[in-house]
């Protein structure tokens, strides 16, 4: 009977810890990839739904999905009001028919497209490769290309490649890197990235902000009306368009149109960059274009530099020449083909802060040339040695080798920071150890008082007990 009650006990206890438990919500794994319809495509992730039906990818709230292969006339829906959704397009296809936008932003939503290898998604009549429109946010980051496509073929209505249905407003359109093309076929007027054309008359509005990377479009704004459409950008992206259409004195960046390029505000070129032969790129009154290190700009055609050109990679004229009558050319290298003022070559400031107890040879601060090798002599004063190196906050302390620091291939400015320290002291270190050996003694003889009281005390114990015995037999 005991052994059945606690048999019903326990299973009620386990009973109610499962009522306990909460209810556990199991999303999709990203790495757990679902085929789409009866396509080639794939897709893995998190909050998304597939309506086979009506050939729909659906993404809520947090949705995280990747999609690769070919979906087919599969198309992507943002629902309203959802946030935080990520799209990974590795090396993605989709073809939607007329009227059918191939991914598509609902009212409220926000959603970042991350490009990864060579995507395509193409759209048919007055629909939008991907439609950003009013109160909406769009981001397209990562290193890949999208190739964005519409074809208007039976309609004179037309709406933009990335952007909005017709000539309505449209969102926030970021672009932070990849490769961006836009290609428009078909009747009606071509668009772009932006808005699109329709004769009815609205007010437009929307924001292009590019940030980084290449885009090529045809149009960049809205050919109806641009008053209340601007782009910005932090300097960053090369843009070729055939038409501007928008107010861009907020916007930091490269832009060619035709034969024409401008830079406008303070660029920094992250990529390479090819002038062809019969363009004029001119660097605008209080602008700056600086080429980063490892990238290259080929010039064909002609450079006129109004501001200041900074120049860490490489600045290569082939058949082209640079004007820079008006302008500063600060180069790590010396460049041909240069008319005008002189080059500067860039030079980085050394600056050394070092402590007490030693020095450092050079002991000032100075410059160096761009990807010149410098030694430092670093020498503890008697009684001290060398506690950190930092060289721009990274721990160079190890790389010291018999008392010397070599700093190779320098391209930035650079602060050494020197730490010493006192040696121990040999006379204290024997007084401390003569100070222990005395105390030692005493702590030996607490432990041998300790172990006889301890003796005592089971002696006295013994007695005890054996009295009582005793006792108990006379009785």
């Amino acid at each position: 009977m005991k052994a059945k009650n606690i048999f019903k006990k326990t299973l009620i206890l386990f009973i109610l810890g499962l009522l306990i438990v909460p209810k556990i919500n199991i999303n999709a794994d990203i790495n757990n990839k679902t085929i789409i319809g009866n396509t080639t495509a794939t897709i893995s992730g998190t909050n998304y739904e597939i309506n086979e039906d009506d050939k729909q990818i659906i993404l809520t709230s947090d949705a995280k999905v990747e999609l690769t292969g070919n979906a087919g006339d599969y198309k992507i829906i943002i629902k309203e009001d959802a946030k935080n959704v990520s799209i990974t397009l590795n090396n993605y296809t989709a073809t939607t028919g007329g009227w059918a936008n191939t991914i598509e932003l609902r009212d409220g939503s926000s959603a970042t497209v991350i490009l990864v290898g060579e995507n395509t998604l193409q759209a048919g009549q007055e629909a939008s490769a991907i439609r950003v429109p009013e109160n909406t946010s769009l981001v397209i980051d990562g290193e890949g290309t999208l190739k964005a496509k519409v074809d208007n073929a039976g309609s004179i209505a037309s709406s933009a490649v990335i952007g909005s249905q017709y000539n309505r407003p449209f969102g926030d359109i970021i672009i932070n890197n990849g490769n961006i093309y836009t290609y428009y076929t078909g009747n009606g007027q071509t668009t772009g990235i932006g808005a699109g054309v329709w004769h009815n008359s609205v007010e437009m509005s929307g924001t292009i902000t590019l940030n980084g990377g290449n885009i090529n479009t045809d149009v960049l704004g809205s050919l109806i009306d641009s008053d209340q459409v601007y782009l910005e950008g932090n300097g960053s992206a090369v843009v070729y368009a055939d038409n501007i259409v928008l107010n861009d004195d907020e916007f930091s960046g490269i832009i060619f149109s035709g034969n024409k390029g401008t830079v406008k505000g303070n660029v920094t070129l992250n990529q390479d960059l090819n002038i062809p032969d019969g363009t004029v790129l001119t660097v605008d009154e209080d602008a700056s274009l600086t080429i980063s290190e490892n990238v290259t700009v080929t010039n064909n055609g002609n450079i006129v530099n109004n501001g200041t050109i900074n120049n860490n990679g490489t600045l290569q004229n082939n058949e082209g020449t640079i004007d820079n009558v008006n302008g500063n050319i600060n180069s790590t290298t010396d460049i041909e083909n240069v008319d005008g003022n002189d080059i500067h070559i860039i030079l980085y400031n050394i600056t050394i802060n070092v402590g007490n107890g030693g020095i450092v040879n050079p002991n000032k601060s100075f410059e160096v040339e761009h990807g010149q090798t410098q030694t430092f002599d670093i020498l503890p004063d008697k009684g001290y040695k060398i506690k950190s190196v930092i060289v721009n906050d990274e721990d160079k302390t190890s790389e010291v080798i018999d008392n010397k620091l070599t700093l190779e291939n320098i391209t930035k400015d650079i602060t050494i920071n020197v730490e010493f320290e006192k040696l121990p002291d040999v006379s204290s270190k024997m007084s401390s150890t003569n100070s222990d050996t005395i105390k030692n003694p005493e702590t030996h003889d607490n432990i041998l008082l300790y172990i006889g009281l301890g003796l005592v005390s089971i002696i006295g114990f013994t007695i005890v007990i054996i009295y009582f015995m005793r006792n108990n037999k006379t009785r």
